[in-house]
């Protein structure tokens, strides 16, 4: 058996410092790092709105409706983060909008319903 001389990384399975044609390095690692900056952009842009549809909201019970569901997401999103670095106890609690779970997603489309109703309804008598 004849060992090769060349290192590889592991990860991307390239010679090391080995980079694209467009100067930018490539692999997994670079693309799993997009697509957790783009969560994070959602869940940002999902709570940014529903903050602003509680202060457009007319009634104390819409702004109140509004910030529970959004304290329900906001708790998700938290302990699934650190459930993710290993500082919480593993448990079924599902990444609201990514992971898979059928009961999960129809309740968060659900809170999202209310949120959207009660930013709807700040135009009517």
């Amino acid at each position: 058996m004849i060992k090769s001389t060349m290192s590889y990384d592991r990860l991307a399975m390239e010679p090391p410092g080995a980079l694209s044609q467009e100067g930018y390095a490539r692999g997994p690692d670079i693309e799993a790092l997009r697509s957790r900056i783009a969560e994070a952009k959602k869940i940002v842009d999902t709570a940014k709105t529903a903050l602003d549809a509680s202060k457009l909201a007319k009634d104390r019970l819409g702004a109140y409706l509004v910030l529970g569901v959004l304290a329900s997401f906001t708790f998700q999103v938290l302990y699934n983060i650190t459930m993710s670095a290993g500082l919480a106890p593993v448990k079924g609690l599902t990444l609201p909008l990514m992971s898979y779970g059928g009961s999960s997603m129809i309740a968060t489309l659900a809170g999202f319903g209310l949120i959207l109703n009660v930013r709807m309804r700040r135009f009517t008598n």
